[in-house]
C-alpha cells in the first residue's frame, strides 16, 4: 500500500494483518505452542536478511488507507492467515469493504474449495466496480 496504487478496485486473498502474527501462525503449525517464542528472535533477524525490517510488513497499518473498494478473501480453514487475522484486517479497511470467508479453504486453495462461487464473486465485484465507475 506504500506507495497507493492507483486502481478502481482490490481483491486481497489471505493476507496478514502483521509478519509477527503471520510468523507465529506457521510457527505453531509445525512446533505447536512453542513455536510462538522463536518469532521475536527470527524477526530479529529480518532486516539482516532481508533488508526490510517486521515494522514495515504490517498491512493493518495501511489497509485503512486505500481508497478504492477491497474485497478482502480468506479461508475459513486457513492455519496461516487465520479467519481472526482476516476479521482483524478487514475491521481496520476503510469502506467500501467485503469480506468473504470461503468455508473448509485452507491459504492457498480459495479457488479450488468454492470454484464456481469464487468466480461468481469476483467477477460480480469487479462487474459492479465497472458499473459504478
Amino acid at each position: 500500500a506504500v506507495p497507493p496504487l492507483q486502481v478502481d478496485a482490490m481483491v486481497l486473498e489471505s493476507v496478514y494483518p502483521t509478519i509477527e502474527r503471520a510468523t507465529e501462525n506457521r510457527l505453531r503449525k509445525y512446533l505447536g505452542p512453542a513455536g510462538r517464542w522463536l518469532v521475536g528472535p527470527l524477526l530479529a533477524t529480518m532486516r539482516l536478511q532481508l533488508g526490510v525490517s517486521a515494522k514495515e510488513l504490517r498491512p493493518i497499518d495501511h489497509i485503512g488507507a486505500i481508497k478504492c473498494p477491497v474485497l478482502l478473501i480468506n479461508g475459513e480453514a486457513d492455519a496461516n492467515t487465520t479467519r481472526e487475522d482476516a476479521e482483524f484486517l478487514y475491521a481496520a479497511g476503510a469502506a467500501p469493504k467485503e469480506l468473504w470467508l470461503i468455508p473448509h479453504a485452507g491459504h492457498v486453495d480459495l479457488h479450488l474449495a468454492a470454484k464456481v462461487d469464487y468466480e461468481r464473486r469476483v467477477a460480480s465485484f469487479f462487474r459492479e466496480m465497472i458499473r459504478r465507475h
